[in-house]
């Protein structure tokens, strides 16, 4: 059978010889730069594919984050010290790194390669953990491995019966996508994954559009979300694949209503690359890999073996076994146990999100407390307007035991999460901390709009107030922004006088190229705002 494409790119197919002779020649270039790993953070899975053959082709040890948020690549690199950023050339510049950009020159190398990838037995490529709760954690894998995982999604994707034309709207830097749209393509020839990462419902239901062959979606949880309440239906898929949180059983019922095709669910983790699926809108149980077996004990302590696990790994998860494989209890940060009772941050968070009223939100664990004290857990909500913190605990009340349910109600105006959709807790936590306080423990940058500023004057004469304007403009230069491609929404929530010092709390979401902006005189919010950035203002 003639391969497939392996990418295709702006609506032309991609052939498997033209990609890895642009390897073959990124390679050459490689041999030419300092010694020491590479970092591929390039945005067009083309490149990736690329750079990631390159460097094993030039025995060079590739280090992926789990983001392309800049937040998460200094994080690693202050763990894994220097390294060659490889970035396509539409990428923004990331300051402050050494940088090759993919020449798409190289794709005119037509030289006659062999296409079948060959893992380098020596160099290993370093994955991280998404970080949403702390540092990212990186681990290192080997061809075991990834030749285990190809198989392994090419078994679930049934890549040998037919050509499969694949739309991912995750980064190839994540485990999950590193393994959906870089490990599967590159070990069945029959897959063609898209070039672009549609990240909106609408560019979704286009890109479906326009694949090879049978389709298959792979996403998340909020993704999927989206395209339901969108109601439009795309072309059928053959499957989607989903991951990065627990899938809401009526969602994916709703999701395959809508989709026409099933919807499976990956369990798995960075360390482990995926172990176990499940048919989520049929039931709950997950069942493990072919290649892969687990043993749990009477605590719900899990460890998985297989060829590629070494002597075996313990899991950071309980689970229960099951008549049909396993089941996931929680995960090990996420189980909560108040009053003799127990439960998961993932279950309370999903009945939190199946309030009328929440359009989104996160149950966290409580602060820590002196042993013996019970603490509730903290929920972070972006509510219909008028919602009050006693119609969320009302509603708790009616889905889940009474010590589960949140004292602490914090109102936000979006969730910050990282590129896969994954909420980031500790971002989360100094938002409440500077709403329940009035200040920011990391000394939030501000400033003060002195008595004889030039547009006080003949601003309500007599009792002036600081115009809006000047208000943004300055709440900008505090958060570093200089550089503003659109305001998109902007709130004055209260009034500001000369001499008040005004603090700035500014949350950036790199994936989306946007930034919302705070703005608190004392316990007083005088500004609420969201403006998209330009490209390369990092």
């Amino acid at each position: 059978m003639t391969a497939a494409p392996l990418i295709l790119l702006d609506g032309r197919p991609v052939a498997r010889q033209t990609v890895f002779s642009a390897a073959a020649a990124l390679a050459k270039r490689l041999a030419t730069s300092a010694d020491g790993p590479i970092m591929p953070l390039c945005g067009r899975r083309r490149d990736l594919l690329v750079s990631v053959i390159a460097g094993q082709l030039a025995g060079r040890e590739i280090i992926l984050p789990p983001d392309d948020a800049r937040s998460a690549i200094r994080s690693v690199l202050r763990q894994f010290g220097s390294a060659l950023v490889l970035l396509s050339e539409d990428d923004p510049a990331v300051t402050g790194v050494t940088a090759l950009r993919v020449p798409q020159t190289i794709f005119d190398a037509e030289e006659p390669v062999g296409t079948a990838m060959a893992w380098h037995a020596d160099r290993g490529v370093t994955l991280y953990t998404s970080g949403s709760t702390g540092l990212p954690v990186g681990h290192r894998h080997g061809p075991d491995f990834f030749e285990a995982g190809a198989s392994a999604w090419a078994r679930v994707l049934e890549a040998d019966k037919g050509p499969v034309g694949m739309v991912v709207t995750v980064p190839g830097q994540h485990m999950f996508g590193f393994e959906s749209s870089v490990l599967l393509p590159l070990g069945a020839d029959s897959v063609t994954v898209l070039d672009e990462r549609p990240f909106f419902a609408a560019d979704i239901i286009k890109a479906l559009h326009a694949v090879p062959g049978r389709r298959v979606l792979i996403l998340t949880p909020l993704h999927l979300r989206a395209l339901v309440e969108t109601g439009e239906r795309p072309p059928p898929i053959d499957r989607a694949v989903i991951a990065t949180a627990p899938l809401d059983r009526d969602l994916a019922a709703r999701g395959e209503d809508l989709l026409g095709g099933p919807i499976i669910e990956v369990y798995g983790s960075t360390e482990t690359g995926m172990l176990a699926t499940r048919r989520t809108a049929l039931g709950e149980d997950f069942q493990t890999r072919d290649d892969v077996s687990l043993t749990i004990d009477a605590d719900g302590r899990a460890t998985a073996f297989g060829k590629f696990l070494g002597d075996g790994l313990v899991l950071n998860d309980r689970l229960e076994p099951s008549e049909g494989g396993f089941r996931l209890i929680a995960r090990d940060k996420d189980l909560l146990k108040v009053a003799g009772k127990r439960a998961s941050l993932a279950g309370l968070t999903a009945a939190l999100n199946d309030l009328p009223m929440v359009k989104d939100g996160v149950v966290l664990p409580p602060a820590e407390t002196p042993e013996g004290t019970a603490a509730r857990p903290v929920a972070a909500v972006v509510a219909e307007p008028g919602t009050s913190a006693e119609d969320i605990r009302r509603g708790m009340r009616q889905r889940v035991p009474s010590v589960f349910v949140p004292r602490r109600v914090a109102f936000l105006d979006d969730l910050p999460r990282t590129a896969v959709g994954k909420v980031q807790v500790e971002t989360i936590r100094t938002l409440i901390a500077a709403d329940e306080t009035g200040s920011d423990p990391a000394q939030k940058p501000g400033f003060t709009i002195a008595a004889d500023h030039a547009a006080l004057p003949g601003h309500f004469p007599g009792d002036p107030i600081v115009p809006g304007a000047v208000i943004l403009d300055h709440a900008l230069a505090a958060a570093g922004i200089g550089s503003v491609d659109r305001l998109m929404s902007v709130r004055f929530l209260g009034i500001l006088k000369a001499g008040e010092a005004c603090s700035v709390t500014a949350r950036t979401d790199d994936a989306a190229g946007t930034v919302a902006l705070d703005c608190v005189a004392g316990e007083r919010r005088i500004l609420s705002a969201k403006l998209s950035l330009r490209r390369g203002n990092v």
